[in-house]
């Protein structure tokens, strides 16, 4: 085996790559393991879905090719209609055929909490008779069944308590549904997956249909891939319970993930791992795009991409390297993306101190983090194992570059699969980039000092420059500035979220007030600026501040109207307006109202180039304050103009506006005495507009800068 190895630190871990030219893996040899594919999660009309189980094993077997099938009935129905229970146990042996098929059948406990699949227990579960999740999970002892959280996530039921970790849950709940149902498309539950994962469950992945039609296995191509020595149903057992599963949107994908030879659902020692991967697909065009490697938080640490067609029949995509985990608890998976955009999602290897203790959402909780802000260092400390630690310490401390400081510790009882929060409060004394760690002391090994976990935190200056936002008058995108305020905060400014009166106090100590169209309609509170505003906003800009005002068309809203922003223009002396009009852009004989802008050479003069197109959506243009072109007006500086195939429309015959027949004007800059005023022509800062696609964020982020350091 021929390998480059290339080292790659970071702050979380340190990692090795080393790509594999060629041969087997030691652990996945194809003549030892076969690959299968099914689901597990799907109904008849046994309870809410169509036709019988028997029909549902023979579709899926011989329509759909698959080679198992799960029918998980919803379970008070099987309380309802006890035979159809004995006639699915029926149905499942008699089409299970080692070799060809196997048929699984269980119940689908439908409660408030959370849906979750039984398979393989002797008898069915009800949310009629388990009332809670804690008497499912004491139903399920001793049942010897494999159960799964299914679909999780969806707004119209809960997630478990958020996840919060059960030691006899963990003992029967194996998999988690990354992927579930086909209409119309298969639904991704990866954050979902992920913070199951943090909070110490040890689920694989697997994607299920959940089918309610006749289509069990044709409705879509996703599946769950099952690593089994056999399709036999003991085999494909031992394998659901083990966690050789993955997620997968193509219907025969092939991947070996392994780490020290183990394969994925292993539990290894802490210390550095070898993982090695092996992705095969027997399809053209179903080639490997890219691999992701995947730890604690979502958090990606290698990303690799494939040259030609790795990965495809011809091809395997193979890569091999080894890991130093940083934490005291870990967990590895693999996200595949082919390059007709299908994802796999495999199960994770995990690794993990000798201690049965383990720490969750290590954090400091100020809103804010500067030096000398008082907060609390926070955390879960979850105990994996059936004995009650009591005495565990955790330590707290920071390091900086070399340096590490003691904070200090806290002391906390935690029962057999319990979770305790714990808390130290805590004042940084010095400003930059902090990496905090919590040393977790299990009290059964008081020596081992090895359960560390750490998260980097940038402590910001006791002085900052502030950026106002003002959601204090039904401002258009009121609530979705949070994204702002932290790209903000990252770069070094105190954002302020304004959602009262704009007064003096308001703007004491601000370099750039932001406000968006006040809009009309019911809310708690004012829609229109007072005389007083205008007159603190008024001052504010004399006095050399810099005022950012973000429009909006009148076109989805007629009642909608930039005139107040114009009012705001008029008390401080601006020769510039808002036009009620929209920013269109011809979409083939459709106009859209979302459109892609460019800076002007002078835009880039001042800012800099942008890396990524801006975009804007429901946007008005700039004119002057007769509403002619803005372009004839001296004093005022052109930053961004619609790009080709832009023009702007009244499209409610209103008015007043300038018509732009080709760019129109939708950013510009005006000096106001000592201060600067930018007009533009909506809410670019909002969360939807920031988007990793748009240099949305770069733009502001940059604006913010060219006005902060007049």
């Amino acid at each position: 085996m021929i390998r480059e190895r290339r080292a790659l630190w970071s702050a979380v871990i340190c990692v090795i790559t080393v790509f594999v030219a060629a041969c087997g893996l030691a652990a996945a040899e194809d003549a030892e393991w076969g690959f299968y594919f099914g689901y597990l999660h799907s109904h008849t009309s046994y309870s809410d879905g169509a036709l019988t189980p028997e029909e549902a094993y023979a579709y899926a077997r011989d329509v759909a090719g698959l080679d198992f099938l799960g029918i998980t009935e919803h379970g008070y129905y099987m309380f309802e209609n006890p035979h159809h229970w004995d006639a699915l146990v029926e149905a499942a042996k008699r089409f299970t055929e080692p070799g060809r098929f196997v048929a699984f059948r269980g119940t689908e406990w439908t409660h408030g909490a959370g849906h979750i699949s039984v398979i393989e227990a002797p008898e069915p579960c009800s949310r009629d008779m388990q009332i809670s999740f804690d008497d499912l999970v004491a139903w399920m002892e001793g049942k010897n069944g494999i159960a799964s959280f299914n679909h999780p996530g969806r707004n119209e039921q809960g997630n478990w308590d958020d996840f919060k970790y059960s030691l006899g849950g963990n003992r029967t709940i194996r998999l988690l549904e990354v992927g579930s149902g086909p209409y119309p498309r298969n639904t991704f539950y990866e954050a979902s997956y992920i913070r199951a994962l943090d909070r110490g469950w040890q689920v694989g992945a697997i994607n299920s249909q959940d089918n309610h039609r006749a289509d069990w296995g044709s409705a879509a191509d996703t599946r769950t891939g099952v690593v089994a020595r056999a399709l036999t149903r003991e085999d494909l057992t031992e394998a659901l319970r083990a966690m050789r599963t993955y997620s997968t949107e193509d219907r025969n994908v092939r991947v070996r993930f392994t780490g020290n030879g183990k394969w994925m659902g292993e539990v290894l020692p802490l210390g550095q791992v070898e993982f090695e991967i092996e992705i095969t697909d027997p399809d053209p065009g179903d080639a490997v795009e890219k691999v992701e490697v995947r730890s604690n938080r979502g958090a990606v640490l290698i990303t690799f991409r494939s040259s030609g067609d790795e990965g495809g029949p011809d091809r395997p995509f193979r890569r091999a390297f080894p890991l130093v985990p940083r934490q005291g608890y870990s967990w590895y998976y693999l996200r595949v993306e082919q390059r007709d955009g299908d994802v796999v999602v495999t199960s994770p290897i995990w690794v993990k101190s000798r201690s049965e203790l383990m720490m969750v959402d290590l954090r400091f909780d100020v809103p804010f983090a500067k030096k000398g802000a008082k907060g609390y260092l926070r955390g879960d400390i979850v105990n994996l194992g059936a004995d009650p630690m009591h005495g565990v310490i955790v330590e707290f401390a920071a390091t900086v570059g070399e340096q590490r400081m003691p904070i200090g510790a806290v002391k906390a009882d935690v029962g057999p699969g319990a979770t305790v929060p714990v808390s130290l409060e805590w004042a940084c004394p010095i400003s930059g980039d902090v990496t905090l760690t919590a040393t977790v002391i299990d009290p059964s090994m008081p020596a081992y000092t090895e359960n560390v976990y750490s998260i980097p935190v940038r402590i910001l200056p006791e002085t900052l420059p502030k950026i106002v936002v003002d959601e204090g008058h039904n401002n258009r995108s009121s609530g979705f500035a949070g994204k702002f305020l932290d790209v903000l905060a990252c770069a070094g400014y105190e954002g302020v979220l304004n959602q009262g009166r704009i007064t003096a106090e308001t703007l004491r100590g601000a370099s750039v007030l932001v406000i968006a169209n006040p809009e009309p309609g019911i809310s708690l509170t004012p829609t229109t600026l007072d005389k007083s505003e205008l007159a603190a906003i008024h001052e504010f800009v004399a006095g050399g501040g810099a005022l950012i005002l973000a429009g909006s068309s009148d076109a989805s809203d007629p009642s909608r109207s930039v005139g107040q922003l114009n009012g705001i223009l008029a008390s401080v002396g601006s020769s510039m307006r808002f036009s009620d009009d929209e920013v269109q852009e011809e979409k083939g004989s459709v106009p859209s109202s979302t459109v892609t802008c460019i800076l002007t050479p002078d835009g880039e003069k001042v800012l800099g180039p942008l890396s990524l197109p801006v975009r804007m959506t429901q946007a008005c243009s700039i004119a002057d304050d007769r509403f002619g072109d803005l372009a004839g007006r001296s004093g005022v500086l052109i930053l961004v103009v619609g790009g080709e195939g832009t023009r702007s429309a009244d499209t409610n015959g209103k008015g007043p506006c300038h018509l732009y027949a080709s760019g129109p004007v939708v950013c510009a800059s005006e000096n106001i005495g000592n201060g600067r005023v930018v007009a533009i022509g909506a809410p670019v800062y909002s969360v939807y507009d920031f988007r990793p696609d748009l240099g949305n964020e770069e733009f502001m982020l940059k604006l913010v800068r060219w006005l902060e350091s007049r």
